[in-house]
């Protein structure tokens, strides 16, 4: 008796730090993003900016000697009018590109390490936090290949404080929260091949 009102009493407090923990503890704010789309004669191309960014935070959380990592998510769909509509529209193809923000303080710069190892150098804070919040013109998908259907594009961007173990190894922070925007939606209709 004595053993099960002990599993009872450890049972109520497993569930009082639950609701602590993950009910009482306050949502970080969603991103905002823009999308916009530019369809040239080979590629159709998107851009996505993250705004209302925490640029204070991740600001502070640079010259604390932690890192920041933003990621950039497209989708692309072909609406799916067939008899089998139901089954929902067609992903065409889904890109993720993410980069990784730190200062470097031998340097005294802000830093930009986008995926392939790239590396952009910022002396001003506000130059550094314009070009790591927009992921400008990615190649998505080649425009011969779209046929006379519509499309439509879904884009979002999220941010996630993190921590640099040399050699630059990602290491997420435990308890953090990030932040990530809602999807946003680019359509366009083809009216004939080639032709928008």
């Amino acid at each position: 008796m004595n053993h099960t009102r002990q599993n009872n009493k450890e049972l109520r407090l497993f569930s009082l730090l639950f609701l602590i923990l993950f009910v009482f503890t306050p949502c970080a704010a969603a991103l905002e993003s823009h999308l916009s789309v530019e369809i040239t004669s080979d590629w159709v191309t998107g851009t996505i900016k993250a705004e209302a960014l925490d640029t204070g935070m991740i600001a502070s959380s640079l010259e604390e000697g932690l890192a920041s990592e933003i990621i950039f998510q497209f989708r692309v769909y072909k609406i799916n009018r067939s008899l089998f509509s139901f089954l929902g529209d067609q992903l065409v193809l889904e890109k993720r590109l993410s980069s990784i923000a730190f200062k470097d303080f031998f340097l005294n710069q802000y830093v930009i390490r986008t995926e392939g190892y790239s590396f952009r150098y910022f002396e001003i804070i506000d130059d550094f936090i314009n070009s790591y919040s927009v992921l400008s013109k990615c190649h998505l998908i080649e425009t011969s290949k779209i046929t006379p259907y519509d499309y439509y594009i879904m884009a979002r961007v999220s941010s996630y404080p993190v921590k640099l173990d040399p050699p630059l190894h990602i290491i997420a922070i435990f308890g953090t929260i990030g932040r990530t925007s809602p999807w946003v939606e680019y359509r366009f209709i083809i009216q004939e091949e080639g032709e928008f």
